[in-house]
């Protein structure tokens, strides 16, 4: 059978039924510990029944293998996927360069990237970054000498995370819905690079080397204000109209977190416009996106029970469901 859209809307329709509700989650937060969650979850049919797992976190990471199973296969253009699992590519970039220099092979690779981890591994050991695609090519290359000379682990990650952002803009560019989700999700990085350097004392040279040019963001206004400090750049971040800049400074005003739950909210609320569409790959892209809110929810979940956090503080914590 032909795949087509209209195949992997109407699937991903019948699929959003079973998404969790924030009364499901509510629901979920009770559990007296994280062995009752994890058999919970299983009985709503998470994880792979051929092997299900015993803990909360072997389950979402079976769900996740499960739910890019079920995309590869519903969708008709496997292309749509490329800016998400470049995401993958980012971090295991990292995790090669540093296992390499640490003398280690194995490590916490994630699966379902664009470029296999063992290719990864081997131009991290070789240093043949040119083997690798020309987007991360020179960013490992000076992430590798950045950690193997000057120690500098920050500005090493800084440098891929911003490689891989811009790599995400560009794929995300051939789809009219892809491209707001991706240009609010580099714009909300650079806020969160901007104030982490800030309270963390980095200054204009890491800014310059770590922000990913994005519509709506004058990177050199956003450095200038930054020399001048947080309040300046709040007041700068509050004068821009884009991308709800003024409600995030606000948020970040009442907390880290708070600016972290603001800018996944809108995400959200970006996947259920396009999942409101009829036609296309918007449903498809908002249904991916619904899936991994909930699985960060309940990893939330999973990791609130075992420090004994009370139900309502894992509730504002967490963020916002598609269903």
């Amino acid at each position: 059978m032909t795949r087509s859209w209209a195949f992997a809307v109407g699937s991903v329709r019948a699929k959003e039924s079973a998404l969790l509700t924030r009364q499901e989650l509510d629901g979920l937060l009770q559990c007296a510990d994280e062995r009752e969650l994890a058999a919970r979850l299983r009985e709503r049919g998470y994880g792979d029944p051929a092997a299900p797992a015993d803990d909360v976190d072997g389950l979402l990471r079976q769900e996740k293998a499960q739910l890019w199973a079920y995309l590869q296969e519903v969708a008709p253009d496997g292309s749509l996927f490329v800016p998400f699992l470049y995401r993958n590519d980012i971090h295991n970039a990292k995790v090669a360069l540093k296992l390499t220099l640490a003398g280690r092979k194995e490590g916490p690779y994630l699966p379902d990237g664009t470029i296999p981890a063992a290719r990864l591994r081997e131009a991290a050991e070789e240093r043949r970054f040119d083997a690798l695609p020309a987007w991360l090519c020179g960013a490992m290359e000076e992430a590798y000498d950045l950690l193997a000379h000057a120690r500098d682990a920050g500005l090493a990650d800084a440098v891929i995370d911003r490689a891989g952002m811009a790599a995400m803009r560009e794929a995300a560019e051939k789809d009219d819905t892809l491209r707001p989700l991706f240009d609010e999700l580099v714009f909300y990085s650079n806020v969160k690079i901007v104030l982490r350097a800030l309270r963390t004392g980095k200054g204009s040279l890491f800014l310059e080397r770590a922000l990913c040019p994005v519509p709506g963001m004058e990177t050199d206004d956003w450095i200038q204000a930054a020399r001048e400090g947080e309040e300046a750049f709040l007041t700068r971040l509050r004068e821009t109209d884009a991308y709800g800049a003024r409600e995030a400074a606000d948020a970040w005003s009442e907390s880290p977190a708070a600016l972290e739950r603001f800018a996944a909210d809108r995400q959200m609320a970006l996947a259920r416009r396009a999942g409101a569409q009829t036609l296309g790959p918007a449903p498809v892209a908002a249904y991916l996106l619904a899936k991994e809110a909930e699985l960060r929810a309940l990893h939330m979940a999973a990791s609130g029970l075992r420090t004994g956090e009370t139900p309502a503080r894992m509730r504002e914590r967490g963020p916002q469901l598609y269903g």
